[in-house]
């Protein structure tokens, strides 16, 4: 297929989650497998190196696993919600659930070699926000053959996944991750740029319910602070402008899923669906029923 005829390819996750990409094949470097059920936090679902010299980019929307890539040989750049971050040899690029991030070779003429280490788990998203990881992250470590045989040593463990292997590596990874954390610079940033961040988290996170005592803690401002910030970035205070957040998403999947309004309250991270259909008709002026109704029917065209 010529450049000029290029055929966007999807491969469908859940209804919110895909990834995007140019004439991959079938069997593709990309294919992740079903996570197992072991009830561990976190949860090794793909270990692998690969040596890539086609120009294809890759992106993934509203990405459902965390993942952590070390470059070997080249530079990779990473487009993750409108930040560019180049990581070549030694470095590291950490992927947390819920991002729309693009990738690709920087150099066409050569060839990319990378270890990737794709994980899940209950507790994957809260783990990599209490160690500092709150978006997807370029990391600069100061020994890169140590990490690189930390992560060989993990990825070993998918060669015989028994139960105690399995829990051996998820011990691992989480001591791999802590040692990671000491190279984020999250810390250092500006006020600004770390609200950001925050914010940035907290919009992927819709299930997640944080007070703002959590996020002053963060931030490391108090009360007055935390909410001038957030009025200046938002124009709305942090409960307020979470609680929008959850309810858009809410009419979002109202609109596009047959979802039951008591589904979507769970989804949206509401645990009280009364609570939800008080909060939902405050803001868009109809219980959620009725706003269903009230949208015209969907096409079946493209």
């Amino acid at each position: 297929m010529s450049a000029n005829n290029t055929e966007i390819l999807r491969k469908i996750y859940t209804a919110s989650s895909f990834d995007l990409y140019p004439d991959m094949p079938p069997d593709g470097f990309f294919v992740k497998l079903p996570a197992p059920d072991t009830g561990l936090p976190l949860v090794i679902v793909r270990y692998g190196e690969s040596m890539r010299y086609d120009s294809n980019w890759f992106k993934h929307i509203n990405y459902g696993y965390c993942a952590l890539e070390m470059i070997l040989e080249g530079e990779m750049e990473y487009l993750s919600d409108g930040e560019r971050h180049l990581v070549s040899n030694g470095e590291l690029f950490l992927i947390v659930p819920g991002s729309n991030v693009r990738y690709c070779r920087t150099d066409r003429s050569k060839g990319i070699r990378k270890i990737h280490l794709i994980f899940c788990g209950p507790l994957a998203g809260v783990l990599l926000y209490i160690l500092g990881f709150k978006q997807d992250t370029r990391i600069k470590v100061d020994s890169p053959q140590l990490i690189e045989n930390q992560l060989r040593m993990i990825g070993s463990i998918l060669e015989a996944p028994t139960p105690e292997a399995m829990r051996q590596g998820s011990a691992e990874l989480y001591k791999l991750l802590l040692e990671l954390a000491a190279f984020s610079d999250f810390n250092l940033l500006p006020d600004e740029k770390r609200l950001r961040s925050l914010i940035r988290f907290h919009d992927r996170q819709i299930k997640l319910s944080f007070a703002n005592s959590d996020l002053e803690q963060r931030l490391s401002r108090g009360h007055s602070t935390l909410n001038k910030l957030y009025k200046k970035h938002t124009g709305l205070p942090p409960h307020r402008y979470h609680q929008r957040k959850r309810l858009s998403f809410a009419a979002e999947l109202l609109r596009t899923t047959t979802l039951p309004v008591k589904d979507i309250a769970a989804e949206c991270g509401f645990s009280n669906s009364k609570y939800f259909l008080v909060l939902f008709k405050k803001e868009y002026g109809l219980s959620p029923g009725k706003f269903r109704t009230a949208l015209p029917p969907r096409s079946s065209g493209n």
